[in-house]
């Protein structure tokens, strides 16, 4: 936390090259990180197996609520704001799939049961369709079972006193 990798919607992005760690199958698994839009720009945290299938993203398009793709839109109903930090996480458990955003599960949940085996590596800072992130990403965890409420509370706590302790949000 605090060595946020900043991207300015021009084609910046970090990839992770292919490894069986990241063939989730159809087992449970979640995807967190600390974000800032800045204002006008999208938000593409989290790009899983870009340009071949199956394939999912985590984003959210210029002020807009986060979301990702799978087969279909699935939005979370909840928008975090432009030039401000927020975390985010994404849990898929049973085939079920919930987002929190600062800590809190947003209301929308989904059936997801796709079975995912990656070929081509993840990408952070941009989307599928080469749309890059205008903003900052930090502390991004994947963990290969899904975390509880509490666990991610626990996680937005510890990043907030972080974020908040020594520097204003804005600095990082």
């Amino acid at each position: 936390i605090g060595k946020a990798l900043s991207f300015d919607g021009t084609g910046d992005y970090v990839r992770i090259p292919d490894n069986s760690a990241f063939n989730y199958s159809t087992n449970d698994f979640t995807i967190e990180g600390w974000g800032y839009r800045t204002a006008g720009g999208g938000f593409f945290l989290y790009a899983y197996n870009p340009g071949q299938s199956p394939y999912f993203v985590l984003f959210s398009y210029a002020n807009g609520n986060i979301q990702m793709w799978d087969s279909g839109f699935k939005d979370s109903g909840v928008n975090p704001g432009n030039s401000q930090w927020f975390h985010l996480a994404y849990v898929r458990q049973s085939g079920t799939v919930k987002f929190f955003i600062n800590g809190v599960q947003a209301s929308n949940t989904y059936s997801v049961t796709t079975n995912y085996t990656n070929t081509a590596g993840i990408y952070i800072g941009v989307s599928q369709s080469s749309e890059y992130t205008n903003g900052k990403i930090d502390d991004v965890r994947i963990y290969n079972y899904a975390r509880t409420a509490e666990q991610v509370m626990q996680d937005y706590n510890a990043g907030l006193s972080m974020r908040m302790g020594s520097q204003t949000a804005g600095e990082m």
